[in-house]
């Protein structure tokens, strides 16, 4: 081995690739092709590890094409080859009634027995001893108003949701490739939370254009409670309206008047029960709007209601039931139930492999 190996460092030390066509006699010559030797193989060796190195890090793209994969196969695809990775749909566009459904549940006062022909049949004035000559700001005579607003802002609602899902249904859902569940589900959730907002917006907006319009043109309500109608006495034939609430708050300036609505005893209109954060104002749906239903919650309060409406015969009412889940409490303004039009949930099924 020891000879062996001074066998090979003497043939290193010697090795010449570059040797003269002629004899070597010239020893600078000889040394010159040894150096030139040994830089070649350095600079070899060096330039095959650089290209080993390179071909080593450098990653080959090879392309694969998987027809008709299922989605379970793609999202395994997708978390390997995430960055290189393209699905192209066929059709490009669906409507979203092909992917999505929203439905939504409406307050419970909805579909309550407050709002039943045979409560509004057990209010009317034939049944009210007395009706006549109720106090204009009578609890018993107003509910039936306001109730009626409330019937008619459900009946709004749901014939306004229905008309707006099905053009929100004739949109299409846009994309040249396969979307991944988790994108999928937040791009549609963005697009139903749009609608939900254009929706709210939309209707918010025309009811205020419809309330500023009734103050602007000073228009009478029903019970005459915001504005007075008298004839001129000296001519007999000129109307004249005026504004009037109290000494604090005037309807031609303000139409958000109110005031604590009761059961009064007539003509002395001393109250007899107070109605509990239910108001009366210069217009139906102004009172309203800043009253709560936190009477239609209480069964005692509900139960006095009905025994101050004399010579009608008795039902049984029940409360509306303050223990459902519900996005609203009992002492939640109608202006903010109405705000969120009046749904309690919303609901939607979003179909993603389909």
């Amino acid at each position: 081995m020891h000879r062996l190996w001074d066998k090979l460092k003497t043939y290193l030390q010697n090795l010449n690739l570059f040797p003269s066509m002629e004899s070597v006699t010239d020893a600078h010559q000889f040394r010159n092709e040894i150096i030139s030797t040994r830089l070649f193989l350095v600079l070899f060796i060096l330039s095959l590890a650089i290209l080993l190195l390179y071909t080593s890090v450098v990653k080959i793209t090879k392309t694969v094409h998987v027809p008709v994969p299922s989605y379970e196969e793609y999202a395994r695809l997708n978390s390997s080859y995430s960055q290189t990775l393209s699905c192209p749909c066929q059709n490009i566009s669906i409507d979203y009634r092909d992917i999505l459904h929203v439905n939504y549940t409406l307050h419970q006062f909805c579909t309550s027995f407050f709002l039943s022909d045979e409560w509004f049949e057990f209010l009317s004035p034939t049944v009210i001893v007395g009706s006549i000559d109720l106090f204009a700001y009578d609890f018993r005579n107003t509910l039936p108003s306001a109730l009626q607003a409330i019937k008619s802002f459900c009946n709004l609602i749901d014939q306004t949701m229905s008309d707006s899902l099905n053009r929100f249904y004739s949109n299409q859902f846009v994309t040249a490739s396969v979307i991944l569940y988790d994108v999928f589900q937040y791009q549609v959730q963005a697009l139903i939370d749009q609608f939900r907002l254009s929706i709210i917006n939309g209707f918010w907006s025309s009811l205020t254009m419809v309330r500023e319009t009734t103050q602007g043109n000073a228009l009478l309500s029903n019970f005459l409670i915001g504005y007075s109608i008298y004839i001129d006495r000296f001519t007999n034939s000129l109307v004249i309206s005026l504004s009037r609430f109290d000494n604090r708050c005037i309807c031609s300036t303000s139409s958000t008047c109110v005031r604590q609505s009761s059961i009064y005893i007539y003509p002395v209109s001393m109250p007899l029960f107070t109605v509990p954060n239910f108001y009366i104002g210069c217009y139906v749906i102004e009172s309203l709007l800043q009253s709560t239903l936190q009477c239609f919650y209480d069964q005692n309060c509900i139960d006095t209601v009905i025994s101050y409406v004399t010579y009608s015969p008795p039902i049984t009412v029940t409360a509306l039931n303050s223990s459902l889940p519900s996005s609203y409490s009992v002492n939640t303004t109608f202006n903010d139930i109405l705000r969120n039009l009046m749904i309690e949930q919303w609901n939607s099924f979003v179909k993603h492999e389909d």
